[in-house]
């Protein structure tokens, strides 16, 4: 049983932004722990997408994610 076509294409999208919040991480040299104090997200949740997860972690995440890398970095442009 495969992914339905909304599905494929959901996961297509946090590929994506699992791809630009590493960058941004990486680029905006906070530490796991300034990212979750910017983010308000759990460090287990910040720690899995640091590292490249998808699975269980939601949109909203990444986003909050980039936004508080962005924080630091000045720009972060989000591209699908």
């Amino acid at each position: 049983m495969g992914l339905s076509p909304a599905d494929a294409v959901l996961m297509e999208h946090k590929a994506q932004l699992s791809k630009i919040a590493v960058k941004a991480i990486k680029q905006s040299k906070l530490t796991v722990n300034e990212i979750v104090k910017l983010s308000g997200i759990a460090r287990s949740k910040v720690s899995a997408i640091k590292n490249g997860a998808v699975a269980r972690i939601s949109i909203d995440l990444f986003v909050k994610v980039i936004s508080a890398a962005g924080a630091r970095t000045g720009n972060v442009h989000v591209k699908f």
